[in-house]
């Protein structure tokens, strides 16, 4: 995974989200981390290239988090290169407030993955996959556009169990410094 790195008062702001906001937000830069697309962003090519803006709601209003793909752009804009920069392995490790809670969205951020992968893979509608997964239609929904604080590890590997899957643990200790 790429590493994720915050610029100025980015991570701060971030972090000033409200906790299903910030930890969507979350899920959609572990995605960028992954190599893969967040759900639903546009670019601001007025501020430079590879800046991306991902957005969320919570509840009726828009928020959004932005973040750059590419470093080369970073190294263009001046300005920038005087702002305090942050580096984090992990995104969950930057937004989450201890490393229980790091380490607990780490493992729901890759249910998610995994069961949204599949969903997609099969091509179901979400009417097909609310009834192969026994939720409500509009659970999918919030499956499907990353509503992670939505879902607990427990739910995510039941509904993977249901969908045919076998869900394994694995755990990795950090070297210490």
């Amino acid at each position: 995974m790429k590493p994720v790195e915050f610029l100025g008062e980015a991570l701060e702001q971030l972090r000033a989200f409200p906790r299903s906001a910030r930890r969507e937000a979350g899920f959609q830069l572990d995605k960028v981390q992954r190599g893969r697309e967040p759900d639903d962003w546009k670019p601001l090519k007025t501020i430079g290239a590879g800046v991306r803006e991902i957005r969320v709601r919570e509840g009726r209003e828009d928020v959004a988090a932005r973040h750059r793909t590419s470093t080369t752009a970073l190294q263009r804009i001046d300005e920038e290169e005087a702002m305090s920069k942050k580096r984090f392995e992990s995104i969950w490790d930057a937004i989450e407030d201890t490393a229980e809670d790091a380490a607990a969205m780490r493992a729901r951020a890759n249910l998610m993955l995994e069961l949204q992968e599949h969903l997609r893979k099969r091509k179901l509608t979400q009417t097909e996959a609310a009834r192969l997964l026994k939720v409500a239609q509009p659970r999918v929904s919030d499956l499907m556009r990353g509503r992670i604080d939505l879902f607990s590890t427990d739910m995510l590997i039941d509904m993977l169990g249901r969908m045919g899957a076998r869900v394994t643990v694995s755990v990795e200790f950090k070297r210490a410094a």
